[in-house]
């Protein structure tokens, strides 16, 4: 069973040098999306006609699963609060989790000059 996670939250405490001491990561279905009017589902584009955007359908559905971590007193991450609870079917198969924008690896950019 499996979902995708994304970074909702991170605090960089001052005392520790800017250092990420709190992070919360969320199922990637949590929240809602805010709803487009007209004008911002289309763009311009090169030849200066409006085009409509691609549509996705809206994934996010108010999932309320999450996790925290935080450092301790010692440097190690601790989890504080997991919240397993989803309002969605979870992803049965392994071979499926490919596909969660998550698991992506981005590769990095060669920039030519």
């Amino acid at each position: 069973m499996g979902f995708s996670i994304r970074k909702t939250y991170h605090y960089k405490a001052k005392k520790h040098d800017d250092v990420i001491t709190f992070v919360t990561y969320c199922c990637s279905k949590a929240g809602h999306s805010k709803s487009q009017t007209h004008e911002e589902r289309h763009c311009q584009n090169f030849e200066g006609s409006n085009t409509p955007k691609k549509q996705f359908p809206n994934q996010r559905n108010g999932c309320k699963a999450h996790i925290v971590l935080r450092i301790d007193d010692r440097g190690k991450w601790v989890m504080t609060v997991v919240a397993n609870e989803h309002n969605h079917k979870l992803i049965v198969s392994p071979s499926k989790t490919r596909f969660f924008l998550s698991h992506l690896t981005k590769l990095p950019r060669k920039i030519e000059t």
